[in-house]
């Protein structure tokens, strides 16, 4: 079965999809972080994109991943759950901060989920892959 895909221009991707990926450092603005995140992985049917308000800051963010490869039980209960609810921490023990896309790039890869927050110029990596 052969499937097309629109134009770039009919879809909203600011990208085509053969062009290299941002290399630099990723935006203080968390939307900005999610179309480029979007346009890295243009042609990745599983990437899912979290909205959410953290709720100790209420900033808002996104959680991005991919679903074929992470554990969908530990984003909910150890990702998910502790940034919703107030009274609840993360319970993840090892999470990263990476500033760059290709880090970005590699921990996505890898199965981790890529938390970005409005204002940071940095995001949160956790380890969400399947053990």
């Amino acid at each position: 079965m052969l499937f097309f895909r629109k134009n770039n221009k009919e879809s909203g991707s600011s990208r085509p999809p053969n062009q290299l990926p941002h290399q630099g450092s990723i935006s203080s603005n968390f939307m900005d972080n999610v179309e480029e995140a979007r346009s890295l992985f243009y042609d990745t049917p599983d990437l899912v994109v979290r909205h959410l308000v953290i709720q100790q800051t209420k900033s808002q963010a996104a959680l991005i991943y991919l679903s074929g490869i992470t554990d969908s039980k530990t984003i909910f209960n150890h990702v998910l759950s502790p940034l919703i609810f107030e009274d609840i921490r993360v319970s993840l023990g090892h999470i990263k901060e990476a500033s760059t896309w290709p880090q970005i790039e590699s921990a996505i890869l890898n199965g981790e989920s890529v938390l970005f927050v409005d204002g940071r110029t940095e995001a949160f990596i956790y380890d969400t892959s399947f053990s």
